[in-house]
């Protein structure tokens, strides 16, 4: 066969692939086509106006730990009881997440969800077993991504990310408008700039131990459609996530017009597992009393 017809035979293919995703699976696309916040014109300053928001105060609190760091166990398998795999592609890649949902919401539905980015070097199943007692508890649908890799690069997951959210958006078993994007460690500094970048369809963003690790990322947040809450969840010992880091986020959050909570956890350093489901009904408490409608006199109903 002569290098033309080869050429031409490799090109048909080519097409043939693209019409075929774009017709079975046309979101692969959505990002490219549709979205008005790129991420390639964000990270290169061509951001669109960012919404006009007056600076915000930060709200700050110190908590003691109900165990001190001395009791800590630094040995943590996690456990998948309950966790159902899904997997979707993303830029033609394969990508895994894992889904909780607790009896209630299959039999009511009209939940909160909450989206779980694990810290580098672990998987979804570590943020959904840490978070199956909130689910129980609150009634909470709970879907914990794998990021690329272990990890969380930005544009690697920002699509992926975007799925999620769609899909929960359309899930008859969750509420459009109480969608979470929690995050530990470096998924923390994800869910910061992945809750400014769709705060259309996002209720509030909490972190342990997260914070801006790239400031390419401030663009995102200044540009943020809607100001939504934060709540970034800190030890005042944490070597990983320095509290002055934590601390310049939380300032550049609310300069930007995001109402910000800041809680301090004396003497706790950056690990999670020990105590995460106090830090979570912490962060969930947080996030739903930040998102509770105003009454007549401003105060939260």
């Amino acid at each position: 066969m002569s290098k033309k017809k080869i050429t031409f035979a490799l090109v048909a293919l080519l097409a043939a692939l693209c019409f075929a995703a774009h017709f079975f699976a046309p979101d692969l696309f959505d990002d490219v086509m549709h979205s008005p916040r790129d991420a390639y014109t964000i990270l290169t300053g061509s951001a669109p106006e960012p919404q006009k928001a007056e600076p915000q105060q930060i709200t700050e609190y110190r908590l003691l730990p109900p165990v001190p760091v001395s009791q800590y166990s630094r040995h943590y398998i996690p456990n998948r009881s309950g966790l159902r795999k899904h997997a979707m592609y993303v830029n033609f890649l394969r990508r895994s997440y894992y889904v909780y949902t607790p009896r209630p919401v299959q039999d009511r539905g009209n939940a909160a969800a909450v989206i779980l980015l694990h810290e580098s070097r672990r998987d979804g199943v570590s943020m959904g077993d840490m978070w199956r007692q909130a689910a129980d508890r609150h009634h909470l649908k709970l879907v914990a991504p794998d990021g690329r890799f272990g990890g969380w690069v930005y544009k690697d997951n920002r699509r992926f990310i975007r799925r999620l959210i769609k899909k929960l958006r359309n899930d008859p078993h969750v509420d459009p408008d109480r969608i979470y994007i929690v995050g530990h460690a470096h998924g923390g500094a994800l869910a910061i700039t992945m809750g400014a970048e769709f705060s259309d369809d996002i209720a509030a963003v909490g972190t342990h131990a997260g914070m801006v690790d790239d400031q390419r990322h401030l663009p995102i947040i200044a540009a943020a459609p809607r100001k939504i809450p934060y709540c970034l969840l800190t030890g005042t010992e944490n070597a990983r996530f320095p509290l002055a880091q934590v601390r310049w986020t939380a300032e550049t959050l609310a300069h930007h017009g995001h109402p910000t909570v800041m809680i301090e956890i004396y003497g706790h350093n950056e690990w999670y597992y020990t105590l995460a489901d106090w830090f979570n009904e912490t962060l969930l408490q947080c996030m739903m009393y930040a998102t509770r409608p105003t009454g007549g006199d401003g105060n939260r109903q």
